[in-house]
């Protein structure tokens, strides 16, 4: 049972790993978007997201009859 214990567990990292590096490069984007540049370190990167404001636009579109038939 031990290799299969040991491919799950090596499984749910990769995943959780997978996951965290989907969120930097999220973060990263924005920081680019803002400055025109990627951080250069992680501590410049999370006092981005802690302490700016990160920009949100909502689109609201309001449809006639004819495009609701």
């Amino acid at each position: 049972m031990w290799p299969i214990e040991f491919a799950n567990e090596r499984e749910r990292r990769y995943k959780a790993i997978q996951d965290r590096l989907y969120d930097i490069r999220k973060a990263q984007i924005e920081y680019k978007n803002g400055y025109g540049v990627h951080a250069a370190t992680f501590d410049e990167l999370h006092t981005f997201l802690t302490e700016k404001e990160l920009p949100f636009v909502l689109k609201v579109v309001t449809l006639s009859d004819e495009k609701l038939a």
